[in-house]
């Protein structure tokens, strides 16, 4: 494996990323729950787009889940979303414009239209 590429679950990818890494893979388990400050994490400490394999749900508070999609080394996001807040009929249009799965928060359900 190149020393520039990184692949793993968003835990191990976590443990080791390096400024180097210029492209990152993470490859954890469909359905997997994966909290948006790890991810963020992971995002700080390197220049690298990310990719994610399989879909995945990220959670967060509103603040924690819009920061990481707002950020642009993000390639693909097929994902779901729970929340531990109460967000914004805005904030619910923000976070849908970046995924395509669903929306959870301590409100319930949410729509994407």
């Amino acid at each position: 494996m190149e020393s520039n590429i990184a692949f793993g679950t968003a835990d191990e990818v976590n443990s080791y990323i390096n400024s180097d890494s210029s492209y990152i893979e993470i490859n954890d388990v469909r359905g997997t729950t994966i909290n948006a400050t790890v991810i963020s994490s992971i995002l700080d400490k390197c220049s690298a787009n990310m990719e994610f394999t399989n879909d995945i749900i990220i959670a967060g508070t509103t603040s924690e889940v819009i920061d990481l999609l707002s950020r642009s080394k993000i390639n693909s996001f097929t994902m779901s979303v729970v929340l531990s807040d109460a967000p914004t009929d805005s904030e619910i249009d923000t976070i849908f414009s970046n995924i395509t799965g669903t929306l959870e928060s301590t409100l319930g359900q949410h729509s994407k239209y």
